[in-house]
C-alpha cells in the first residue's frame, strides 16, 4: 500500500493485526529502524519485581542500627545478600534479547 496522504486504519472493537517478519513504524529505511520495540508486559513485570526487590531491601535496612559502634548490622547484610541475589538472578533476563525485546516490531 501506498499513499501520498494519511492512511487509516479502522477496526470495529475487532483489532488490527498487521503480521510479517519485520514491522517497522516510521520512516522506512532498512539500516534505520534497529530500535525492536519492548514487550510491555514483560518489562512491567520486570520492573515491577525489582521494584519490589528494592522496596525489601530498603524496608530491612531502614530502621537497622549497630550496638555496639563498629559491629556488623547483620541486617544490612542479609538485605543486601537477597537483592544481589535477585539481580544476578535476573540479570540473565536482560542478557536475553527475547526477554523484553520484540524480534519482529522496529522503530527508529
Amino acid at each position: 500500500m501506498y499513499s501520498q496522504g494519511n492512511v487509516y486504519l479502522q477496526s470495529n472493537k475487532v483489532g488490527i493485526a498487521l503480521q510479517d517478519n519485520n514491522i517497522f513504524l516510521g520512516p522506512y529505511a532498512s539500516n534505520t529502524a534497529t530500535q525492536p520495540l519492548v514487550l510491555g508486559n514483560n518489562l512491567r513485570e520486570f520492573l515491577s519485581k525489582l521494584f519490589q526487590a528494592l522496596s525489601n531491601f530498603s524496608t530491612k535496612i531502614i530502621n537497622a542500627k549497630s550496638t555496639p559502634e563498629g559491629i556488623t548490622i547483620t541486617e544490612i547484610g542479609v538485605a543486601a545478600e537477597q537483592l544481589q541475589t535477585y539481580i544476578s538472578d535476573n540479570t540473565k533476563n536482560l542478557d536475553n534479547a527475547n526477554y523484553l525485546l520484540s524480534k519482529t516490531t522496529y522503530t527508529l
